[in-house]
């Protein structure tokens, strides 16, 4: 929703687009079928956030194997939406001892820290400043880099304001980008219980995970409780649950261009402007003021980043619950018969802020009005926007597995 000048604020509640395609293969924990798709907020290449797919919401540390099952075995088990394979995931259980074992739990702690950061940019020429084709060299207005050569000379930049112009040399600023990057973090705890007798099994674990991004601001948290059990309750009847809760609560940057894109604002930034220097939002010549409507950073068409990070804003919060349960019946040596009972369901809630109003330059050098008109406030109602994705997906399977044996070298299954 866009707010035209002097419209109300409106809020919106509307769909998404799945861009999970038809061809994908789909994710199957414990036999279960779970839901791995990737929505967002439309197609609008103003406004493009990664949400990232619902497999971001399984633990790795709760993994025991993968598989990957093709063409007809994945269809023969799952019918025809596995007609394009199946990622098998198998997660860990608990530890059966022998006849008249003793009864015993294992206690594991695991946990890791990882560190990231900017590995490639794009290549940046480091020889002209900012300025403009339009024969104005020393155009204060823009965001391109088509000025004066560097000369190394003290020149005024920016806006004017109280009569004061900040005064910096005329250098490039090569690592001006990667500068305003910071380095990332990911700490990821896990505690786990597990242990058995000998006609039970189980395990119980929790998770957390906290991560902060490399942009300023922008961070994932992922907290998970996972359990799986099974028992004999006879000699012909085994029973297994699985059962796996999880919630992930991020803010995550904008991508795509103009306003709310942190990256599009960076690569307009002129080679000579310090892109730290605009961290200070206290400072005027790095605000923008609500009252007066006016603003101060250097360029006439470039947001000042730190601007972005608290001014538009992408939330999202996760809430998911999957598990299955089976009964399986073995009464005869050639025939098990097995339920198997699943669900997954979820709510993925995201809200989009975008900053009030639109601004207008205090220099009136960059504005182009007449110094005798007032600068008025450009009412620009902005953004609110949520989108709520409930899903709800069940699945119940009857299996009948055969097995005999012919002679010692021949053996035969039908599932």
């Amino acid at each position: 929703m866009t707010g035209a000048p002097g419209s109300s604020q409106r809020i919106v509640i509307r769909g998404g687009t799945s861009i999970t395609g038809s061809n994908q293969p789909i994710f199957v924990i414990d036999g279960n079928i779970i839901n791995n798709s990737n929505f967002r907020n439309g197609d609008d290449l103003n406004n493009q956030v990664d949400y990232g797919n619902r497999g971001n919401d399984i633990n790795p540390d709760d993994i025991e194997s993968i598989s990957i099952l093709k063409g007809p075995a994945a269809s023969a088990l799952y019918g025809s939406q596995a007609a394009n394979g199946a990622v098998m995931i198998t997660t860990k259980k608990g530890k059966r001892v022998a006849t008249n074992g003793k009864s015993k739990m294992d206690v594991t702690f695991h946990s890791n820290v990882t560190f990231s950061s900017v590995l490639k940019l794009p290549e940046f020429q480091n020889t002209y400043g900012q300025g403009d084709l339009d024969n104005t060299d020393n155009d204060r207005r823009e965001n391109f880099s088509w000025g004066y050569a560097f000369d190394g000379k003290l020149r005024p930049w920016g806006q004017e304001i109280n009569g004061k112009q900040r005064i910096k040399p005329y250098e490039a600023q090569p690592d001006n980008m990667r500068d305003f990057f910071q380095t990332g973090s990911t700490f990821t705890n896990s505690l786990a219980f597990s242990g058995g007798s000998e006609k039970s099994d189980y395990m119980l674990s929790f998770s957390s995970l906290k991560n902060k991004g490399i942009v300023p601001t922008m961070g994932f948290d992922k907290y998970s409780v996972h359990f799986n059990g099974s028992s004999d309750l006879s000699n012909k009847f085994t029973t297994a649950i699985t059962l796996n809760y999880s919630n992930i609560a991020s803010i995550l940057p904008s991508g795509g261009q103009r306003d709310a894109s942190i990256y599009d604002q960076l690569l307009q930034t002129p080679r000579d402007i310090p892109i730290t220097d605009g961290r200070d939002l206290d400072d005027p010549y790095n605000r923008y003021d609500d009252v007066t409507g006016l603003y101060g950073f250097y360029g006439a068409y470039t947001t000042n980043p730190y601007f972005v990070l608290n001014n538009f804003r992408n939330t999202n919060n996760v809430d998911r619950v999957l598990g299955n349960f089976s009964v399986t019946y073995n009464g005869w040596s050639f025939l098990s018969i097995t339920n198997r009972f699943g669900g997954d369901i979820y709510s993925d809630r995201r809200i989009q802020k975008w900053k009030k109003f639109d601004y207008k330059p205090i220099d009136i050098f960059y504005s182009g009005t007449n110094p005798a008109q007032p600068q008025n406030k450009q009412v620009f109602q902005g953004k609110y926007a949520e989108d709520n994705f409930n899903r709800t997906l069940y699945n119940n399977d009857l299996l009948f597995n055969f097995k005999h044996s012919f002679n010692e070298d021949f053996k035969g299954t039908l599932l």
